[in-house]
């Protein structure tokens, strides 16, 4: 329909588009992204329920109540704390503390060396393994508080840097027989959602059983999800502007393009229309001349920009926000070729073709 010099135009346009887009916008995408993550990694989604004078008699069942909470990703309790000691060595000093956890000990920590521990068995952090002198996390631990009470140790873990309360911990999980009135002092939830925080919030004081509920105190990162929020939507504007405004300009360079080539061709597409070509026919192989161009551009320009990035060590953009690009620039190019297809079919060919 047109030169084939207007069909390299246009993918060279939908090339640029692509490679200046994955470069600037899809980099600063990726970039808020790793910054949201690391601000959620600070705990924007931990919510914090304590009993810090021993005093609200939290029970142990408000656990499984508060997992059970929409939005709610996991949810554990702490008891109180004991020092536990080497069961193989003699008790020489402070030990490491040891609390009994409610909940599912999978979905919090990572296991690093053992096994996960079962009913009436014990694991310990890193640190407390060290601590212990417990090679590997195995081993046995007593709990001089209670009766001199020993349980089985069977790996240990690394938790999560939010959850301090962890990091040099001796976790026991209960015994099947264990009574679900037993108190806890800390009941940690996290939420799937920064949006979702508020909402648990205000739900844990309904559903939460306790003896003194006043005594509660439940506590979330306000700021840190203010900060959260004020910089992901601060980035996520500066890069759709600069998105935006470079597609725009593809656009505008594919429809002068294509103006062009249908003035060059106009005495063809009166031949075509003499002929009986319909007005659609027209505005359609236009139209398609311009998507093939734009279809082989962007693959041209997509390839480029992901090779730029892996040259230059850069982050390159998602695979989501790729594929949602290469469609964007099609439909911009389909868009873009739209009024001078409407143009060239509307022009009456008795004039294109009339000597003079």
């Amino acid at each position: 329909m047109a030169r084939p010099t207007a069909g390299i135009v246009v993918a060279l346009v939908t090339a640029v588009v692509c490679v200046t887009v994955l470069l600037t916008t899809g980099r600063a995408i990726r970039a808020e992204q790793d910054v949201v993550s690391r601000l959620d990694q600070m705990g924007t989604m931990l919510i914090a329920v304590s009993d810090n004078r021993g005093s609200a008699g939290i029970k142990a069942s408000s656990v499984t109540t508060v997992n059970t909470l929409t939005g709610v990703d996991w949810a554990f309790g702490l008891g109180e704390a004991f020092d536990g000691h080497n069961s193989a060595l003699p008790i020489d000093g402070t030990g490491v503390a040891t609390r009994r956890f409610y909940g599912d000990v999978r979905s919090v920590v990572t296991l690093t060396s053992g096994r996960w521990p079962r009913a009436g068995e014990a694991i310990t952090s890193v640190a407390g393994a060290d601590a212990l002198r417990l090679l590997q996390g195995i081993g046995g631990i007593t709990v001089s508080e209670v009766t001199h009470r020993s349980y089985p140790v069977v790996g240990s873990y690394q938790s999560d840097p939010t959850l301090k309360s962890l990091a040099n911990t001796v976790l026991v999980i209960p015994e099947p027989d264990s009574p679900l009135d037993e108190a806890v002092l800390y009941l940690y939830a996290k939420a799937t959602q920064t949006q979702m925080v508020d909402p648990i919030v205000e739900a844990i004081p309904a559903v939460l059983t306790a003896t003194a509920a006043s005594a509660v105190t439940v506590e979330s990162p306000q700021a840190l999800r203010e900060v959260r929020e004020h910089i992901g939507q601060d980035l996520a504007a500066n890069s759709r502007a600069v998105m935006l405004a470079t597609i725009a300009t593809g656009l505008i360079l594919v429809t002068i393009t294509m103006l062009a080539a249908v003035r060059d061709r106009k005495n063809d597409i009166g031949r075509r229309r003499a002929l009986g070509a319909s007005r659609s026919a027209i505005i359609v192989m236009v139209i398609v001349q311009a998507v093939l161009a734009a279809l082989i551009g962007t693959v041209l320009g997509v390839f480029t920009g992901w090779v730029v990035n892996a040259a230059t060590h850069a982050a390159p953009a998602t695979v989501r926000f790729t594929l949602g690009l290469a469609l964007l620039t099609t439909l911009s190019a389909m868009l873009a070729a739209a009024p001078p297809a409407i143009l060239a079919a509307r022009r009456d060919p008795v004039r294109i073709l009339r000597v003079p």
